[in-house]
């Protein structure tokens, strides 16, 4: 089984509990890596889901770094964890989730326990970034989350795609009404600049 093939079963059980669902969203920290689903409500703190094949030691360190950004965060696969598996996530705060046909909650968040991840200055940043998202629908238009990062595809050249097609109109647009006028999930227009050139796509 494939981390993809997890993707709709969680999009289900969270679209159930009246999330909008996002796949691959940019974390707000210093790593270059994508969170595999986010869930989205107005009101709520956003809910992180980490997909893996199997429990091992990169979901775990995975959902631990996920909880910078929400204290809402799981780890998910379809195997049975393992008592150490288990032990981890109680000690970082993380929850767990076992997925076959529909979502098993093995162990929930540990919400109320200190942990300076929790008070992390992320929080905010990621929450906004997701209202702008389901705002904008950027990440919203059937990407699945999980799957693995193949030449030429991914969120970079779907914003290029529309840079190009903008250009073709308005050819004298700068970068920041790029970034004004071109859904996408950047910070601001020189980031933007930045990531489509570094990918030799602008």
């Amino acid at each position: 089984m494939r981390e993809s093939s997890l993707f709709p079963i969680i999009k289900a059980w969270l679209e159930a509990a009246g999330y909008a669902v996002m796949a691959e969203i940019p974390k707000v920290y210093a790593d270059p890596g994508m969170i595999d689903v986010v869930g989205w409500q107005e009101g709520r703190a956003p809910v992180i889901v980490e997909l893996k094949t199997g429990f091992t030691c990169k979901l775990a360190s995975q959902a631990r770094t996920g909880t910078l950004c929400t204290p809402f965060v799981y780890a998910a696969a379809p195997t049975r964890p393992s008592v150490e598996f288990l032990a981890w996530a109680h000690r970082f705060g993380f929850g767990v989730l076992r997925v076959g046909e529909s979502v098993e909650v093995v162990q929930k968040p540990r919400i109320n326990q200190f942990n300076p991840m929790r008070r992390s200055r992320y929080h905010k940043k990621f929450a906004s970034r997701c209202r702008e998202y389901v705002a904008t629908g950027v990440h919203l238009d059937g990407t699945v989350g999980g799957e693995p990062c193949r030449p030429g595809c991914g969120p970079a050249q779907t914003i290029a795609a529309l840079v190009a097609e903008y250009r073709k109109i308005y050819p004298n647009a700068c970068w920041r009404e790029l970034f004004q006028e071109i859904p996408n999930h950047y910070h601001d227009h020189n980031s933007m600049r930045g990531a489509l050139r570094s990918r030799g796509l602008a």
